[in-house]
């Protein structure tokens, strides 16, 4: 069932679950509360007539000699004051339920009886007892017809509340349905565009959006399916980059050894170690560029293992910068760092965090020119340990910002593999110190080059081992 058809059809069923509300509820407290008025007005009526019967008692020296014609006389009167009176049957009796007098309407006129043909009145109507003081001196019960009349009414209110009830309910459906229907197709036409959206996604089509009509739900639902699309049509971009970039990074190593082996196999040259030499080396770089893809796919996977200890980043960093140290002078670079402590103990995975270091300082050695410094500083916060790599070189063009830590991504493609090495080094430090928990940030020195920050937690979030 389509969803339109489910939205009227619930409107629909819960327009009429409240008309049956609405029926019952007027059956089960309208009814009664309007029998307990014909009670109440029945009752009022006969409470008038003993208060006029008890002051006819006292009034007669506590004796009902002659209440018969009283009561005539009264109901007389009552019909001369309220034509519309509906009385017709005032009967009086003793405490213990002997009859005294009775007044009967009769057309136009009334009459009363003697006690004998009091008994032949039928007993309903009120009844109340007749007081003085605070003794009980009598009853009597009044027939009033105008309590018929008022339960003719309740009759009527009740069948036009039915048919009210019935035909509102009817109709309230009808226009629920119909404006079901409406709603739910202005809901479901932006859902069917979801649909056709994901379905065209699902079938490999790229440049796919959907048009975002509101700002509710549904068009956030609209505006992540187009985030989705524009991400899958960046990874799939990247996929094929990454592809043709590896091709290209094995087709230059592979081209070598195959030029070599042809010549040593034709006999232009014989094996030996200066013949074997450019081989071993495209080897051991098809081997570099394997492993580190290897590390990539770990880290993409967040499965690279980390061998974490407590290690002391300030003698890792001056290890790194005796290392580099020769290669700086060749450079004519100054190496400095500088620390906000002499130790600094963390818990990391050092071969990991060597790594990125190697990486940072070997970019900052290349572009850094010749007079040139490379400064390294150390910074402790309450939570972090701040790395800061800073050059002297030309920095990082703003269109490449963007894109510095991207797989196999080199700014300057003039420069050869054998220079700007294969562009994984930063994107491989970058997944290390993700891995740690902590972040590696590339930018610019107002007045200097490039610079590179990274920031390592002092424990890590889970202490992860390998």
């Amino acid at each position: 069932m389509k969803l339109r058809s489910k939205i009227s059809g619930l409107l629909g069923i819960l327009v009429l679950f409240m008309a049956t509300v609405f029926y019952l509820i007027s059956h089960v407290f309208i009814i009664p509360l309007f029998s307990e008025y014909v009670r109440a007005a029945e009752h009022g009526e006969a409470e008038q007539w003993a208060r006029s019967l008890a002051y006819y008692y006292t009034s007669h020296g506590n004796s009902w000699d002659g209440v018969g014609q009283f009561a005539e006389g009264v109901l007389m009167q009552s019909d001369i004051a309220h034509p519309n009176n509906y009385v017709e049957k005032v009967a009086v009796y003793t405490p213990e339920g002997k009859s005294i007098t009775s007044v009967v309407r009769e057309g136009d006129h009334s009459e009363h009886m003697d006690s004998d043909d009091a008994e032949l009145i039928d007993a309903n109507g009120m009844v109340a007892d007749i007081w003085v003081g605070n003794k009980p001196v009598g009853q009597v019960r009044v027939v009033d017809a105008g309590a018929d009349s008022l339960q003719d009414v309740q009759m009527r209110v009740l069948r036009l509340m039915d048919m009210a009830t019935l035909g509102g309910g009817l109709a309230a459906a009808v226009f629920a349905l119909l404006l079901g229907f409406v709603f739910a197709s202005r809901l479901t036409k932006p859902l069917q565009s979801l649909v056709q959206g994901i379905a065209r996604i699902g079938r490999g089509e790229s440049g796919v959006r959907v048009v975002i009509a509101s700002h509710d739900e549904i068009g956030h639902v609209a505006e992540q399916l187009n985030y989705m699309a524009e991400k899958l049509e960046q990874l799939e971009a990247a996929r094929k980059r990454l592809v043709a970039d590896v091709a290209h990074e094995l087709r230059t190593p592979l081209t070598v050894m195959e030029g070599q082996l042809e010549l040593i196999q034709q006999g232009v040259i014989q094996p030996s170690d200066q013949t074997l030499l450019p081989i071993l080396d495209e080897v051991m770089r098809l081997s570099r560029l394997v492993d580190d893809l290897h590390q990539l796919n770990l880290a993409d996977g967040g499965v690279l293992k980390l061998n974490c200890t407590e290690a002391d980043l300030v003698a890792i960093l001056r290890r790194i910068m005796d290392n580099f140290l020769y290669e700086a002078a060749e450079e004519q670079v100054r190496l400095r760092l500088t620390t906000s402590a002499n130790e600094l103990v963390t818990y990391m995975d050092a071969s990991r965090i060597t790594q990125v270091f190697v990486n940072l300082l070997g970019n900052a050695l290349r572009h850094c020119p010749p007079g040139g410094a490379v400064d390294v500083q150390v910074l402790e916060t309450p939570q972090n340990i701040v790395c800061i790599v800073t050059d002297d070189g030309p920095g990082i063009p703003s269109v490449d910002l963007p894109h510095i830590f991207d797989r196999f991504y080199r700014g300057d493609e003039s420069r050869s593999r054998e220079s700007g090495g294969m562009g994984l080094g930063l994107a491989i430090a970058r997944e290390f110190v993700q891995a740690h928990g902590g972040t590696l940030l590339a930018a610019n020195h107002p007045s200097r080059g490039a610079q590179f920050t990274m920031t390592l937690p002092k424990q890590l979030r889970s202490k992860v081992e390998g």
